[in-house]
């Protein structure tokens, strides 16, 4: 399931796939995107990138909004990076108690 979360901002919920393969998936999708020309009337083309952000659960979190907040920063590190990336968030450090 893809939907637009706001603004340039899309999230996609991938079944019964692990971190690995849900980047592996994101990575084809920015692929295809980098490869995209879209001509423009005025002449020359249209070209655009990918940056995003993969959690998986229940490495990530074990909510909804604990993935988001943990795919929203992998994203926002992707940017930092360099942009037209994918980033997987980090795995937690477990808890110590």
């Amino acid at each position: 399931m893809v939907a637009r979360l706001g603004g340039e901002e899309f999230g996609a919920l991938l079944s019964h796939a692990d971190a690995e393969a849900a980047r592996e998936v994101t990575e084809r999708v920015r692929r295809s995107v980098a490869a995209l020309r879209l001509p423009l009337e005025t002449g020359g083309e249209l070209r655009t990138t990918v940056s995003a952000g993969v959690a998986a659960y229940p490495v990530h979190g074990g909510d909804d909004r604990a993935l988001m907040r943990r795919a929203d920063q992998a994203l926002y590190e992707a940017k930092r990076s360099g942009r037209d990336r994918v980033v997987v968030a980090p795995t937690p450090e477990p808890e110590s108690g």
